[in-house]
């Protein structure tokens, strides 16, 4: 509705709500009906009248959130649920803007502001506006483009033997690419190393390649130092048992 610049309009018989818009390639108006919040408690107090064996929802995922706040009371309309009414949530749906293959996250979701009347005499709510929109996060889509160009990519590197020879190539072909670097490959492999003074084109420091392999050790020592603190310190729990834990407390009776 926001996205449109239609406006709320409460119908008065049906208690819905409905608005109109313009679509921007036919330049026809249409008009949306839908049930929200406020339409889920007037079915719910109207339908409990009749008192039901039970209510169903259709369908999850596509709900006004604050529909919850009906079915959450028992079905028993109340001060709590038109309460929780006024708040107004964006949907479960993730909103995309534009056009790409690179995404880019944008905003947190806010919550907007229902106005309603309600009629104590016959427990429903007849009239609704909106004040603020929910505002929800944005994908934003991005890197689209005409012309006939590619990205290239290497994943699940560095290898020692492969990713050189592919630098070297791509150096001699003037070829921008992005490298993909696993996790562990990079603790554990010397081709991490490599790959970043390749990058960089300081081949000079390659006598400092060594030294990752002193971090790799020490680095597996530090491992293993861990893992034996923490089997200890499970063994040491397992033989004190549970009937040998402190307990304390105090309890506090209220006099009459």
């Amino acid at each position: 509705m926001e996205q449109s610049g239609g406006a709320l309009d409460f119908d008065k018989a049906s208690l819905n709500p409905t608005f109109t818009y313009v679509d921007d390639v036919e330049r026809e108006q249409h008009q949306v009906w839908y049930l929200d919040g406020v339409t889920a408690y007037n079915q719910i107090a109207a339908a409990s009248a009749m008192r039901p064996a039970g209510l169903a929802l259709w369908r999850l995922g596509t709900e006004d959130p604050s529909v919850w706040s009906a079915f959450a009371r028992a079905r028993q309309p109340g001060q709590l649920a038109t309460n929780s009414i006024g708040e107004l949530r964006s949907g479960y749906d993730v909103l995309y803007k534009g056009k790409g293959e690179v995404l880019t996250l944008n905003g947190a979701p806010e919550p907007g502001l229902r106005q309603f009347s309600f009629d104590q005499r016959y427990k429903l709510i007849t009239d609704q506006s909106i004040v603020t929109f929910p505002k929800s996060t944005t994908v934003k889509r991005w890197g689209e483009r005409e012309d006939n160009v590619i990205a290239l990519t290497f994943d699940n590197g560095p290898d020692p033997k492969y990713t050189p020879r592919i630098l070297d190539i791509l150096k001699d072909k003037n070829i921008r690419a992005t490298f993909f670097v696993i996790g562990s490959a990079a603790a554990v492999e010397t081709g991490a190393a490599a790959l970043a003074m390749l990058i960089d084109g300081k081949r000079a420091i390659w006598r400092l390649l060594p030294l990752l392999l002193l971090q790799r050790f020490c680095y597996r020592q530090l491992l293993y130092l861990c893992a034996v603190r923490v089997a200890f310190a499970a063994l040491k729990g397992r033989l004190q048992g549970w009937n040998k834990l402190a307990r304390t407390g105090r309890l506090a009776q209220q006099g009459a």
